[in-house]
């Protein structure tokens, strides 16, 4: 389906010349001072482009370091050419065939960056263009076409961008192709090759759609880029017209100059013409170096399988000026020849891009090579005149200007590379050599041979008084030969009272070899020698583990003492005698291996003896001294802890190690607490980052004292726990409305609503377990109810209406009936007084009467009003 969908796209492509579409564009530009540039764009688009009379375009210039964005700047339109990469037999669409064609648009124009008098190592020129191409393969439509430049101006960075010498618009069969790059960088700077995610803008890329990737940017069978050149190889996989966008930068002396990116759309059409390839094995030079009036020669050796005929093309008239002289293809070996014969005003150097095509239709397979040459009229130079001393080493020249050189005489040469641009010469008597490159040029060196000096070196014995020892100061002697005078440099210098001069002490120090050189003044000859010091075996130091060593107290220290010898070592049998001062703390206060014992802080003094030499170094001994205590049992109850506090005199810096680490709070740290559920034994170290360490071991006792359950009872309420005989005493909180509030079992005299209650039991061994408990019992409300009928008839049944008895004592305030007019029948405030149904004697009417009751409930306090109907009944 996918493949089907590209197939109609394509022939979509051929058939629809509506279609005005950029299909790549790419930017160069040329210094012309710090801050002015001649900036470049061209533009590719199809023959349907429907703005090629636009004389203008805009591009932005913006830098992040410089904190400028989006200037617009404007290029002037240069030309439009055709540059459809057809056989020469097919017509374009911009020529009113049926093949897709492609023009190249060039802008141009002269840009003084934004705030010229400031430098940016990130100016971008960037353009969009809304126009890019619909029907492409392998990234998602609807995007711009983006690309940029980057030019870097600081340090006074003048640089000219890389410029291609192909188009970006290639078109390939369905075979194995090569995309080359052909990029010219006039400046000679190092080149970095990037295949980077086509954009939409600056800081936006564009997402390729599925099966396609960074990696893996066309449909193809195998795709490999070459990040040193640039260099695409591809075996494409059906027909497709596909993007990829290659970002090249530029690197001085390491630092990041510039930067060119080209937006490439590939397009492959279903034919089977196959790429044009250098013989196996065969090489072509891209850089040729030759002189004034020579004549260059490039041959290729051409792989052409089809053995088409082929089309050598060229840029010779742009760059050279005038075309080459011989331009031929040799069917019979496969050459193809090139030939120029320079003149004395051709010197410079041009970029010559050589292209070679086949003209097979409609799709014609390219081989484009880039040459650089440099016409060069060279100066040689070999430095200037020398001077040798007869029988010493050989001397070597070195000559700079060209790559060829030959030499005269040729007499007492020794050595010489590949193109003799350093030889080795010994004359035996002065000479003159003359030598001269590829280009006639010459120079001359005169070699003036001098007798060599004699001279010697060696120590004066009288400065040597008995035994050598280290510090001790030796004279040294330099006997030369008269041939006027002579400077003098010995090295190393170190130890040495003067290093210019013959004769200079030196401190005796564990260096063995001395060397002078020694220089003519008269004839310029310098010899070196050399002089070793008398000292093998002197002990130069005494070797201890530490100047300061800190020790436990009442722990011995073995100290073990070593020294070192200037050129032997200590394991000869000339061993020295060691005391050590004081003696005190001391095994052995004449041996190497002493154990050390001692209570307070101590400084020895070692003293070494080696025949008479005499070495001395100091040791202290810090004593350390870790006391800690702890109490050697702890009580506690279950549930509770307690704090493991070691006390005594510990170091700031002591670590700290506990076990067993059940129940404890941490296991590093000096006073832990502890929380075991059972009876646990504790083990303590101590240790000072010396190294010095003690142990303590201390017992947790766990008392048990378990806890118990409150139980609610309700009828009547009561509090009962379940405690055993081992409790001592209990006490209960609140104890308002308890029986007794130091019983196990209290009963709850009145009620109380809901109440949350305390008990605190206290056992026979001091523990103590506390248990909550919510008891919930509601207060009932004072409510009276009054009968609903009342009937005062003398029946002796309900004839008078009292307050009903109340299961909650309440103190009556009012209690009045009312008639159905609102006229009061009766008022009283004695809560046994009742109605009898009459008013001032006189019986009232049968009918709904209207009672009002205010009183306060004793249980609460609060002041209550209650109304009601009741029917009056005869």
């Amino acid at each position: 389906m996918y493949c089907l969908l590209i197939i109609f796209l394509l022939t979509f492509v051929k058939k629809n010349s509506y279609a005005s579409h950029v299909l790549g564009a790419e930017f160069s530009y040329n210094c012309i001072t710090t801050y002015k540039y001649l900036v470049t764009l061209k533009l590719y688009v199809d023959c349907a482009f429907n703005q090629t009379n636009q004389t203008n375009v805009n591009i932005k210039i913006y830098s992040n370091e410089c904190g400028i964005f989006d200037i617009v700047r404007v290029l002037s339109r240069d030309s439009i050419n055709e540059v459809s990469p057809l056989c020469s037999t097919t017509l374009s669409e911009c020529e009113g065939g049926q093949e897709k064609g492609v023009k190249e648009i060039t802008y141009s124009n002269e840009i003084t960056l934004p705030d010229s008098t400031r430098t940016c190592s990130d100016w971008i020129l960037s353009y969009a263009s809304d126009l890019r191409s619909n029907q492409l393969t392998n990234i998602d439509t609807g995007f711009k076409l983006y690309t940029e430049a980057l030019i870097n101006n600081t340090s006074a960075i003048c640089n000219n961008s890389p410029r291609f010498g192909v188009l970006p618009t290639p078109y390939y069969c369905n075979t194995p192709n090569v995309f080359e790059q052909v990029v010219v960088e006039e400046d000679g700077d190092s080149l970095v090759y990037q295949l980077i995610q086509p954009k939409h803008e600056k800081n936006e890329v564009i997402p390729y759609v599925p099966d396609f990737s960074l990696t893996e940017p066309l449909q193809s069978k195998s795709f490999d880029f070459d990040e040193n050149s640039g260099r695409i190889e591809f075996i494409p996989d059906g027909e497709q017209i596909s993007v990829i966008t290659i970002k090249i930068e530029e690197y001085r002396s390491g630092v990041l100059v510039g930067s060119v990116m080209r937006d490439v759309e590939i397009i492959v059409f279903d034919c089977d013409n196959e790429a044009i390839e250098l013989c196996e094995g065969s090489y072509v030079d891209n850089v040729y170096e030759i002189c004034p009036g020579d004549i260059l020669k490039i041959d290729y050796c051409i792989k052409d399988s089809k053995g088409d005929s082929l089309i050598i093309i060229n840029n010779a008239n742009k760059v050279l000026g005038r075309p080459l002289d011989t331009i031929y293809y040799d069917v019979i070996d496969s050459m193809v020849h090139l030939e120029w014969a320079t003149t004395e005003s051709d010197t410079g150097t041009y970029y010559l891009i050589v292209g070679i095509k086949d003209d097979v239709c409609p799709v014609p397979a390219t081989l484009t090579t880039l040459v650089k040459i440099e016409v060069k009229d060279i100066e040689v130079n070999v430095g200037d005149d020398r001077v040798y001393c007869l029988g010493a080493e050989p001397i070597k020249l070195e000559v700079s200007g060209g790559k060829h050189f030959s030499w005269q005489p040729k007499k007492d040469i020794i050595t010489a590379n590949q193109d003799s641009s350093i030889v080795s010469v010994a004359p035996t008597q002065s000479m003159e050599y003359t030598v001269t490159n590829s280009c006639g040029n010459s120079d001359t060196i005169a070699i003036n041979v001098v007798d060599a000096f004699t001279m010697n070196v060696l120590i004066d014995s009288s400065s040597i008084n008995g035994a050598i020892c280290s510090g001790d100061v030796i004279q040294l002697l330099l006997d030369v030969g008269n041939n006027g005078g002579y400077s003098f440099e010995w090295y190393p210098n170190e130890y040495l009272s003067v290093s210019n001069i013959a004769n200079p002490t030196v401190t005796v120090t564990d260096i063995v070899m001395y060397y002078v050189t020694v220089t003519s003044m008269l004839t310029e000859c310098t010899q070196i020698d050399s002089v070793k010091m008398p000292i093998d075996n002197i002990i130069s130091k005494i070797i201890l583990p530490k100047d300061t060593v800190v020790v436990c107290k009442g722990t011995p220290f073995p100290l073990i003492i070593d020294y070192e010898r200037i050129n032997g070592n200590s394991s000869t049998t000339n061993v020295p005698t060691i005391s050590l001062q004081p003696t005190g703390g001391l095994d052995n206060s004449t041996s190497f291996n002493p154990i050390v014992n001692i209570d307070t802080t101590t400084t020895y003094t070692i003293t070494l003896n080696n025949n008479g030499c005499v070495l001395q170094e100091n040791i202290t001994f810090l004593v350390e001294s870790i006391t800690p205590t702890l109490l050697s049992n702890f009580e506690m109850c279950e549930g509770e802890s307690v704090l493991l506090e070691l006390q005594g005199q510990l170091p700031a810096d002591a670590i700290y190690q506990w076990q067993p680490s059940t129940g404890l709070s941490c296991t590093d740290c000096r006073n832990p607490v502890a929380r075991p559920l059972s009876t646990t034994t504790y083990k303590a170290q101590v240790t000072s980052t010396s190294g010095c360490s003690q142990n303590l071991t201390t017992e947790v006792l766990v008392k048990e004292a378990s806890t118990f359950d409150i139980i609610v009872g309700t009828d009547p309420y009561q509090l009962r726990t379940t405690l055993d005989n081992s409790i001592a005493e209990i006490q209960w909180s609140p104890a308002d409305y308890l029986s007794d509030p130091t019983s196990p079992n209290p009963f709850i005299q009145e009620d109380f609503g809901t109440t949350t209650y305390t008990a605190t039991a206290v056992y026979s061994n001091a523990c103590t377990v506390t248990v909550t408990q919510q008891v919930v019992a509601p207060k009932e409300k004072c409510k009276v109810v009054f009968p609903a009928v009342f009937s005062p008839n003398d029946d002796g049944i309900n004839d008078r209406l009292f307050i009903p008895k109340q299961k909650r004592k309440i103190e009556l305030l009012s209690f009045d009936i009312f008639n159905r007019w609102g006229k009061k029948v009766f008022n009283t405030t004695n809560i046994g007084e009742g109605w009898d149904g009459s008013f001032n004697f006189h019986p009232q009417d049968s009918g709904t009467y209207i009672y009002v009751l205010e009183y306060v409930c004793s249980n609460t306090g609060k002041e209550m009003v209650e109304s009601g109907r009741l029917i009056l009944v005869r």
